[in-house]
């Protein structure tokens, strides 16, 4: 990680302006390769994986074709930052800055090549004193944001990950570590693992990929769809179970606090067929031996009730003490069940949904006969009933929409890679892609 901090640090010097990133007349860009073999690297270093170094080695072998055929300055500095991070050679971090001035036009003056040199020494041996877990939450600059060289090395304005949309996931990705804060380090292995083909298409593409993936991941609220080859159909993911008494507690307390409520609905106004109330009857219904299914489900009422209690709900001690269950429940459970505390602060994040349009409700009906053939029997169902609630209510869970919009997605992808030509892929997507603005905030 001290390898790919100190890569990071140095690779915008090598970013040059966009038409410069020909190669035998298709779109290889220097910077996407360069951006991947880093992302590649630092997710080896924190998931030392099979499937990681998989996925590092074909980042490796894409440096065959960086650079511009005239000039070897930015193949230079590509090379070698990306052979920094994914070897873990500092030494070739040094080998970028004195490259540098080979260039007229591009990088730093020779005059910044001492400065820039113990700059970013003095960084790499900072960064020896610090455990990994310190590391990902330090600033990539200690002493606070990118050294002047750096930023007179090359126009802002004219960097190409400053521009375009396309770069939009890979500005995110520069700033988290440049501020001491990275992307989420699952969402950034699930770009590492996009196929080696797709890389080969070029940013444009390879940025929608990774929409769809900052999508899925955003909306994984509960356990998602994998695919199973041997019956060829999508099916939910097994959600590791907790001891059957953490859980068989967690619902006995859930239902003597809500039963407490319903008794005293004639005060608080809080009735069977409350938003909260279908949310709690159907979790204690269907999914009592699902830790992620049961808590984002208590934790989406608990939510609710702290907007409405107090507006549409008075504060009722009975409510309160709900309330109050359900959140000690979700702590209780996310405590012992890392996928359910993930899956539970993503929900936090989603903002209030906004109604969904007529033609999209029409088109919802739709879905679950487009891709029955395409899930098991389980994941129907459960694709049938959160259209049936998205439909029956103008304010559907925020859970219920971000396990549909992932798992069409989901479904999509694979359609679009594994059944070419098939119409459903392009419609299912098109539709998730209209209904973003579920999710206006978070990330």
């Amino acid at each position: 990680m001290i390898a790919v901090r100190a890569s990071i640090r140095v690779f915008p010097i090598g970013l040059l302006p966009q038409s410069q990133y020909f190669v035998d007349e298709k779109a290889i860009y220097p910077a996407l390769i360069v951006t991947r073999r880093l992302l590649t690297a630092a997710v080896v270093a924190q998931f030392p994986t099979d499937e990681a170094k998989e996925a590092a080695g074909f980042a490796v072998a894409s440096d065959k074709s960086i650079g511009p055929p005239r000039g070897g300055y930015s193949r230079i500095v590509a090379t070698y930052t990306a052979e920094a991070a994914y070897s873990f050679e500092v030494e070739k971090v040094f080998e970028v800055i004195r490259c540098v001035n080979m260039s007229p036009e591009n990088g730093l003056e020779k005059a910044q090549v001492p400065a820039a040199t113990r700059d970013v020494m003095e960084m790499i041996y900072s960064d020896t004193n610090l455990s990994l877990s310190q590391l990902l939450a330090t600033p990539l600059w200690q002493k606070g944001g990118e050294p002047q060289w750096l930023l007179d090395s090359r126009p802002l304005d004219d960097r190409i990950i400053e521009k375009g949309q396309e770069w939009s996931f890979w500005r995110d990705w520069y700033q988290g570590f440049l501020n001491g804060k990275p992307l989420d380090w699952e969402l950034q292995r699930r770009v590492a693992l996009i196929p080696d083909e797709d890389w080969e298409k070029g940013p444009e593409h390879i940025a929608e990929i990774i929409e769809k993936i900052r999508l899925q991941f955003k909306t994984q609220t509960t356990p998602p769809l994998v695919r199973d080859e041997k019956r060829e159909v999508f099916t939910v993911e097994s959600d590791d179970t907790l001891p059957r008494d953490v859980l068989e507690f967690a619902c006995t307390r859930i239902t003597i606090a809500y039963d407490a409520a319903i008794d005293a609905s004639s005060e608080n106004g809080f009735r069977e067929d409350s938003y909260e109330a279908s949310l709690i009857q159907r979790a204690l219904a269907e999914f009592a031996t699902h830790p992620s299914l049961l808590a984002t489900s208590f934790f989406d009422a608990c939510l609710s009730f702290q907007r409405t209690i107090g507006e549409r709900y008075p504060e009722d001690t009975s409510l309160i003490n709900l309330q109050n269950a359900l959140y000690g429940v979700v702590e209780e459970i996310n405590e012992q069940h890392e996928d359910a505390r993930h899956r539970c602060a993503r929900l936090a994040k989603l903002a209030q949904p906004e109604p969904i349009s007529v033609d999209d409700m029409q088109a919802l009906k739709e879905v679950p006969d487009m891709v029955a053939d395409q899930v098991d029997t389980h994941a129907g169902q459960i694709i049938e009933s959160d259209v049936e609630r998205m439909l029956s209510t103008p304010n559907p869970p925020k859970s219920v929409r971000a396990r549909f919009a992932n798992w069409i997605t989901t479904i999509s992808m694979w359609m679009d890679k594994a059944m070419k030509g098939d119409k459903r892929a392009q419609w299912l997507a098109g539709l998730v892609g209209r209904l973003i603005k579920w999710f206006p905030g978070g990330e």
